[in-house]
């Protein structure tokens, strides 16, 4: 269905929260692949990949800065990474919406407070992200340079901490969500059998149209 994928994907924002933007693409396009594949499932789905598709686009400069040693202007990798961190909030709470919603149908109710909950701590804490990649280094420019590396220290370790455990959390939640909604060897069986329930809530809705009596 699409969940290994977005798992899989996600693994490498291991790399991309504590350290930075260099994997970003790697990321990016995996779980561009796997939105694909869920977008039959869900809209929230398919406007997420159309986000995925931009932060592969972002993550491209850096990318080419650790492989082939290609440097661009540092101001090119400071409003990429804000672009990123911005849609990234809008990411999250797309994607795990979705997840939500989908839970919410299948009755599935652990795992749609996991969704809910942590699309609420991954959208604040990359708000937190954007606003330290905007912010930080204006604000610890005005510093001696002692006290602006230990607070920058400080932050690395923060970051790395908070995100880990965040990151961590919606693995958990994504694997939860594989097993749940397409569990090994039964892959086609799953796919079948939710788009059988989805078109059958869709055939259920109102169709808008009076009666002509």
């Amino acid at each position: 269905m699409g969940f290994g994928l977005l798992f899989i994907g996600y693994i490498f924002y291991l790399y991309v929260l504590p350290v930075g933007t260099q994997f970003l693409s790697v990321a990016a396009a995996i779980l561009l692949l796997a939105l694909y594949k869920l977008s039959r499932y869900h809209a929230g789905f398919r406007r997420a990949a159309y986000l995925a598709a931009l932060l592969l686009l972002l993550g491209i400069p850096s990318l080419i800065d650790t492989l082939l040693g290609i440097s661009f202007p540092s101001e090119l990798y400071t409003a990429f990474a804000a672009a990123a961190w911005a849609i990234l909030v809008v990411f999250h709470l797309l994607t795990f919406g979705a997840i939500a919603e989908l839970a919410k149908r299948t009755k599935l109710f652990r795992l749609e407070v996991a969704a809910t909950q942590n699309r609420l701590f991954s959208a604040v804490f990359c708000v937190l992200l954007l606003l330290n990649e905007l912010l930080t280094l204006p604000l610890l420019s005005r510093l001696p340079e002692t006290d602006a590396n230990r607070i920058l220290i400080y932050i690395l370790i923060g970051k790395a901490v908070l995100g880990l455990i965040i990151v961590g959390l919606n693995l958990v939640m994504l694997y939860s969500a594989y097993m749940r909604f397409c569990p090994p060897g039964e892959e086609q069986r799953g796919i079948r059998e939710y788009e059988q329930l989805f078109s059958s809530k869709d055939k259920d809705k109102p169709s808008g149209k009076g009666n002509d009596k």
